[in-house]
Order: structure tokens, then C-alpha cells, then sequence
């Protein structure tokens, strides 16, 4: 003879874990604040995207001129 135990659960709420808690305006917050992390990356990103740009230009301009002479 064995025991045999059986735990059972009732599955947590989907919604709102707080009593009194607004699960709307929790994801209106959250939605929120993902944005400004997006925006705040966006200009995060610039400070090396405009550097790399400015090379950039700076070699297509040099090439151009390159190539312009060298045809001359």
C-alpha cells in the first residue's frame, strides 16, 4: 500500500492581483513608460548614429572629389 497526495490550486486572477487596483490604468503606465524608454533610446542612439553619419559624408564628399580629379 502507498499514499498518494494531490495538491490542487485555484488558478491565480488574470486581472488585477491587488485588490483595488485599476488594471487599466496599470497598463496605460506601463505603455507609458515604454515609450519614453523608446524615446530615450531613440536619442541614445543618435549620439553614435550622427557621428558615423558625419563620417560617412565626409568620405563620400572626399571619394567625389577623388574621382572628380582623377577623370580631369
Amino acid at each position: 500500500m502507498s499514499t498518494l497526495t494531490i495538491t490542487v490550486h485555484e488558478p491565480g486572477p488574470i486581472l488585477g492581483n491587488a485588490p483595488g487596483e485599476n488594471p487599466i490604468a496599470a497598463a496605460l503606465r506601463r505603455a507609458w513608460r515604454n515609450f519614453i524608454s523608446l524615446v530615450a533610446g531613440l536619442i541614445a542612439a543618435l549620439g553614435v548614429l550622427i557621428p558615423l553619419a558625419l563620417i560617412a559624408l565626409a568620405g563620400w564628399a572626399g571619394y567625389r572629389r577623388w574621382k572628380k580629379r582623377r577623370t580631369e
